[in-house]
């Protein structure tokens, strides 16, 4: 399975990634900061990247399955301002997959 992990270097994101990866899952991350990331895995694929842009969460959603998000609630509220982002990534997503 093709999983997108957002929100990829909090401390749920990198445990989200450890558990996939130690699955046999190919993981994307999407990243702020990709000092952060602690994982290297021939099966991570990451993504520098910005939650809060929608060409940047389109383009890192594309070939993945599913999504799982750890972003954080934070006082910058990234979490609430990219949710309509991911939402329509998301029905780019299945209607390509659909299309084919």
């Amino acid at each position: 399975m093709n999983i997108l992990v957002l929100g990829a270097t909090g401390r749920v994101g990198q445990m989200i990634i450890q558990r996939a990866l130690a699955d046999q899952h190919h993981v994307t991350a999407l990243v702020r900061t990709l000092e952060i990331l602690q994982q290297q895995s021939p099966q991570l694929t990451v993504y520098q990247e910005d939650a809060l842009n929608q060409n940047d969460i389109t383009h890192a959603m594309s070939n993945t399955d599913t999504v799982m998000s750890a972003l954080s609630t934070d006082q910058n509220n990234i979490l609430s301002k990219s949710m309509p982002f991911i939402i329509h990534a998301m029905k780019i997503t299945v209607f390509q997959k659909s299309s084919r």
